[in-house]
């Protein structure tokens, strides 16, 4: 398929990708399973375009796989929450605001197996700073239900769905359909704890 419809450059990847033979596709796949959550998903080899072509091709077929396993896994509370996934020890790929009493409580989406998990609501997820001096939140009308959280003291971000606003909201589509948000965090400077599967 993505031989068939991607743009040129990719889909030439993904030829070449074909021709390496059955022996190569589980060396590739293994590169991006996570193994450990000091070293979620390690980097592959080559320019980053290739490094780019690899990690959407090997993603696109595990995800749906994790997340399977993920849903049927009997996942414990964590005794102390953690900004990595409970699952697999994945970084969030997104936040979420759920409506909880009369404001909303905070959870993140891990970006491998989409297990979600809750977390505090004031603090980065990437370096757990806590002060709100440091904590700014980004938004426009034009994504309503979509804001930045960015963290000044490590200079990353992560965009978070506010359900509150918007109930239908989806977090993994809001957060990839708002990637002009993550064009206007990249130029003030800050980096994204986690790209999603387009390397946005």
């Amino acid at each position: 398929m993505i031989q068939r419809d991607a743009p040129g450059s990719l889909a030439e990847f993904a030829r070449s990708l074909a021709a390496s033979g059955p022996s190569a596709w589980p060396v590739l796949l293994r590169r991006f399973w996570p193994a450990h959550e000091a070293d979620p998903q390690p980097p592959a080899a080559g320019t980053p375009e290739e490094n780019a072509f690899e990690r959407f091709c090997a993603q696109t077929f595990l995800q749906p796989y994790a997340e399977f396993l993920a849903d049927r896994a009997a996942i414990r509370e964590p005794e102390v929450r953690r900004s990595i996934c409970p699952y697999c020890g994945s970084r969030p790929l997104a936040g979420v605001l759920r409506p909880e009493g009369d404001g909303a409580k905070r959870s993140l989406v891990c970006s491998f197996c989409r297990t979600e998990w809750d977390y505090v609501r004031i603090a980065c997820p990437a370096c757990e700073e806590s002060n709100e001096k440091n904590l700014c939140v980004y938004a426009t009308d034009r994504f309503a239900q979509v804001r930045v959280e960015a963290c000044d003291t490590c200079r990353t971000y992560i965009k978070t769905v506010d359900l509150t606003r918007d109930g239908r909201a989806v977090p993994e589509v809001d957060e990839l359909a708002s990637i002009p948000l993550s064009l206007w965090a990249d130029e003030k400077g800050y980096r994204k704890i986690t790209p999603n599967f387009v390397g946005l």
